[in-house]
């Protein structure tokens, strides 16, 4: 069978803190994430639609136009249709069965016509089960009503509440577009359907269709499962979410604006974090994997120390501490023996696949690690988190250049660049201020401080001497780049600007002093790692550059940086509002209010924030939602309209149990 190509955006995400689904505008459901949000993704396509007898299928997700909300402030997500050729409208509702394992749809058939209809539902699934095309079978349990799609030790069954009255595992394209379905009960492949009978419905009647997908390790467990999932009454399990929305929301640090829109939006993104955030053992994804193949991107369905630390600080500053807590417990699993953090890890703790060494995530916990102390003084949380700290100074010290006090080379926040940065230096030398301060809050080692202490006035001294750039009044965005693939395309080298070097392995790489591209994250020596003080005029002077050369004409919005090509080089939201937190550093209020207001203005129709937007067009663009864009429009929220008032350390409680 061949594989479809998916779309990359997603309208919606349904979720419990450990499945994740995503779904498309129309309804369809095109991914599923179980036995955790970050991996793996085991479905294909799962299409349902209603037919008269003799009639190919009206399939739900091919019906334009369809409207979609989520229902109320809750995650479930509900999906409208008018289907005008059998004059039937339809709602569908969709939710991730609490802690159950499963995916509960309910649909509403009501006929709006004036005459009788007699339908015939049928829905058809085909799974991907641990992320394999191939190696799958299927069979029909008549028992239970449902077929179970089996690979290894992956299951998954599926069912509905409504009484069967047919079925198929496999052969399912040909016979799809018929009445009856074939009734083979078992099969290789990936596919199978079910029908059910509605039977004659008189204009203004209307029929409930309701489908289960459980998943398991093998047939018992599903079987036990889905027995769950059709014991509990649809509505209880679509309560039981909503409730769950509504208490993880009253854990929030009220926040009014006077502009219920943006409001709506901080409310919105808290529980999109809900769904991001492994509920079991506390880290958090980058965004819902859309690209698992890595055909146009290296995967975002991953947690970076880096994103995380700027994620768990938004929830810190909104009031979930234990959340944030739980997730810097969880980075103690996660750290290497040699005291840094890499790149980015699977939720289990274990090594995701990388570009190469990132010194900002190191430093981005440390600085995380902190910000909690600092908002929670809870001293029980910094003496736990200290000696990862220590080990964490102790790999830093490690990993200066002798030369320039810098950083050495690493890869940059784009994962795009290889190069002593001027965002990794300013991470690292605030990472060097939190850990001197947990020191002496602890009243730890003077001699280890004083160490560190001079490594990062080093850094300063450093930065400020090495990495100004009087041309364009700004910083550098890095110094001592190296080219890629300079063996193929032979830059000019004048021994100065560009010159060869001979590495410790013997490797001639061709590297660039100086790099004066204006990047967006030159902020970062103001917000958040306050290397500038917030009226230092050069602080003044790298916003300006950055909003003269990034911000992007007619649709508006900071780009990454000059030149940007990735996906055609569009505004980005999470940058966009990193100019808003620079400003308020410096209370200009009227460029936080703008930033705000062009992120919400770009906000999803389900009040969902995407990587990037269309810089031709406006519309949303690439991944849906993207943690990052959230956890700053939250912390923008906060610094402009909240009070930034210790809170009170709590225990470290998740989710509650069902």
């Amino acid at each position: 069978m061949s594989v479809l190509q998916k779309p990359h955006l997603y309208s919606g995400i349904i979720g419990d803190g450990q499945m994740l689904a995503a779904l498309s505008a129309r309804g369809e459901l095109l991914r599923i994430f179980w036995p955790h949000m970050d991996y793996a993704q085991q479905l294909e396509r799962f299409h349902v639609g209603v037919h008269e007898p003799s009639q190919p299928p009206e399939w739900f997700h091919h019906t334009v136009p369809a409207t979609q909300t989520y229902l109320g402030e809750s995650n479930v997500l509900v999906t409208e249709y008018e289907i005008a050729k059998l004059s039937l409208s339809v709602t569908q509702r969709d939710v991730i069965a609490h802690r159950a394992d499963g995916v509960v749809r309910q649909m509403t058939i009501r006929n709006t016509g004036k005459a009788a209809r007699e339908l015939i539902g049928k829905a058809h699934l085909v799974t991907r089960l641990e992320e394999h095309e191939f190696s799958q079978a299927v069979r029909y349990i008549p028992t239970d009503q449902m077929t179970l799609h089996y690979r290894r030790d992956t299951h998954c069954g599926f069912s509905m509440r409504e009484a069967v009255s047919g079925f198929s595992c496999g052969d399912t394209a040909e016979a799809l577009p018929y009445d009856a379905l074939l009734g083979t009960f078992e099969n290789l492949g990936s596919d199978s359907a079910l029908a059910t009978s509605f039977g004659v419905i008189e204009p203004g009647e209307t029929r409930t269709w309701t489908l289960y997908l459980a998943f398991g390790r093998n047939q018992k467990e599903v079987m036990a499962r889905m027995n769950r999932l059709k014991a509990v009454p649809v509505q209880a399990w679509i309560e039981k979410s909503i409730q769950e929305s509504a208490w993880f929301l009253a854990q929030a640090k009220p926040l009014r604006s006077g502009n219920e829109r943006l409001d709506r939006l901080y409310r919105r993104s808290l529980l999109a974090f809900s769904l991001l955030i492994d509920r079991e053992r506390g880290g958090m994804i980058a965004a819902p994997e859309f690209d698992p193949a890595w055909q146009s991107c290296g995967g975002y369905g991953y947690c970076w120390g880096r994103d995380a630390a700027y994620i768990a600080t938004a929830l810190l500053k909104a009031g979930y501490i234990a959340q944030s807590e739980s997730f810097y417990a969880w980075m103690l699993t996660a750290q290497d023996e040699d005291g840094k953090w890499d790149h980015r890890h699977w939720l289990d703790g274990s090594l995701a696949p990388s570009w190469g060494y990132q010194a900002d995530e190191t430093a981005s916990v440390v600085w995380g690690m902190w910000q909690h102390f600092r908002v929670t003084r809870d001293q029980a949380f910094l003496r736990r988190v200290y000696p990862a700290i220590k080990r964490a100074m102790n790999h830093v010290m490690e990993n200066l250049d002798e030369e320039s006090g810098l950083p050495r080379e690493s890869v940059d926040l784009w994962e795009e660049r290889f190069a002593q940065h001027t965002y990794s230096s300013a991470a690292v030398y605030a990472a060097l201020l939190c850990a001197i301060e947990a020191s002496c809050e602890l009243a730890c080692d003077e001699i280890e401080r004083g160490v560190w202490r001079a490594a990062a006035e080093r850094i300063s001294r450093a930065i400020e001497h090495t990495l100004w750039n009087e041309a364009r009044d700004c910083f550098y965005r890095s110094r001592r780049l190296h080219l890629r693939d300079a063996h193929k395309r032979l830059p000019a080298v004048d021994g100065k600007a560009i010159f060869r070097e001979m590495d410790m392995y013997g490797y001639s790489r061709v590297i660039q002093s100086f790099d004066a591209v204006i990047d967006v994250s030159l902020l970062g020596l103001s917000y958040p790692f306050e290397y500038l003080e917030p009226f230092d005029k050069r602080a003044a002077q790298v916003a300006h550059a950055v909003r003269e050369a990034l911000w992007t004409p007619g649709v508006g919005g900071i780009l990454r940086y000059e030149n940007d090509m990735y996906v055609g080089g569009n505004p980005w939201i999470l940058t966009t509002l990193w100019v808003g937190l620079d400003a308020l550093r410096r209370a200009d209020e009227k460029t936080a209010d703008e930033m705000l207001a062009w992120a919400a203005e770009h906000a999803t129709e389900l009040d969902l924030f995407p990587e990037q937007v269309d810089r031709e067009t406006g519309e949303t663009r690439w991944v849906v939602p993207l943690t990052w864009s959230h956890a700053m429009f939250v912390l923008l929220m906060l610094e402009r309209y909240g009070e930034n008032e210790a809170v009170t350390a709590q225990p470290s409680v998740l989710l509650r149990q069902f």
